[in-house]
């Protein structure tokens, strides 16, 4: 592991040490080797090597973990008893959310290019650009042509304004459930063991 990656552990994971790395680097060597091996002796033997190394490692790290949190609450006792202002204001800022919340830069782009920090210039920068998303105009919106579009509601398809059929129903029952039990729309599957002549006598002695 290069040193870049040690900073982005070392800035996610608060107690990581160099030791950590070396010991972390070791454990991925040996899964390697025992992942790739094909002979089976060696293979039961790299595999031990593997869960070896992964102990050490796990062992390292709930002591690096211990010693840190450890410091942190030290440092919190001392700062309660010396500048209790200071020490709300540490309590305030621990958290995961807090470490890793990324601000918004107070700066903008001007049109000729240029970037400037003026809070002024920022704020009708940024108010400019809200109006122009909810109030768009046919000259600089491209997808105007598409908003404006006129959807018909009024479309004639025979096949889609036609009623549902038992066989429809049946195909979809059968299709879906594979004669389980029904789902949320409730349509029992099982009503494909009956014969649709059967049905259909139903219907009309039974006038429905």
């Amino acid at each position: 592991m290069n040193s870049v990656d040690n900073k982005k552990r070392r800035f996610k994971k608060r107690w990581w040490t160099d030791e950590l790395t070396v010991k972390w680097n070791q454990v991925c060597l040996a899964e390697r080797q025992y992942l790739h091996c094909n002979k089976i002796n060696s293979n039961t033997y790299l595999r031990q090597i593997y869960v070896s190394k992964r102990k050490e490692f796990d062992k390292l790290a709930q002591q690096s973990k211990r010693q840190y949190w450890h410091s942190c609450q030290e440092e919190l006792v001392n700062l309660n008893k010396n500048d209790p202002r200071q020490f709300w204001r540490k309590i305030g800022n621990i958290g995961i959310g807090n470490e890793r919340q990324s601000k918004i830069p107070n700066e903008v782009l001007r049109s000729d290019g240029s970037v400037t920090n003026d809070m002024d210039d920022i704020v009708q920068k940024r108010k400019d650009s809200f109006h122009g998303l909810l109030n768009s105009n046919p000259d600089n919106n491209k997808n105007y042509g598409v908003e404006k579009l006129i959807v018909k509601n009024d479309i004639v398809c025979n096949d889609l304004n036609a009623y549902i059929t038992f066989d429809e129903v049946y195909k979809v029952a059968m299709a879906a459930k594979n004669g389980k039990s029904p789902g949320v729309d409730c349509i029992q599957a099982e009503i494909g063991v009956f014969d649709k002549k059967e049905i259909g006598h139903k219907e009309i002695v039974g006038g429905g």
